[in-house]
């Protein structure tokens, strides 16, 4: 916990400029060693630090909107990770596999994996 708000994670934020009520109203961030980042909920915020994106090799996101992730601000902030190999999305409202195309952009992904959302769901037709 020390580590974290050495950071600069300061555990639980109240969303800023919220128009309307969500089930998610802050988020929380933690880091294990240095390799691996766990997101929960609106602490996308995260992804802007320096210190992070020189090691981190592994991001987990849980119940954050997809579209929140791939965002074009937020994928800018993404691949600046020089280490990014691996990410996990959970209840992240992934509906599609066009969503999941949008995560091309990251070129040193090695490995994407994804639970309950939508996307299980979807059956694929070869005709």
């Amino acid at each position: 916990m020390k580590r974290l708000k050495e950071k600069g994670l300061n555990g639980y934020r109240k969303r800023k400029d919220s128009k309307q009520d969500s089930c998610v109203q802050s988020g929380h961030a933690e880091i294990e060693g240095i390799s691996m980042l766990f997101i929960y909920g609106n602490a996308i915020e995260v992804l802007e630090k320096v210190e992070f994106q020189k090691t981190v090799e592994e991001i987990t996101f849980q119940y954050m909107r997809y579209n929140t992730i791939v965002g074009s601000n937020n994928m800018k902030k993404l691949r600046k990770f020089e280490k990014l190999r691996k990410l996990t999305f959970s209840h992240n409202n992934i509906h599609s596999f066009v969503q999941i195309s949008k995560l091309e952009a990251i070129t040193t992904l090695k490995s994407i994996s994804i639970t309950d959302n939508d996307v299980h769901s979807t059956s694929l037709c070869r005709c």
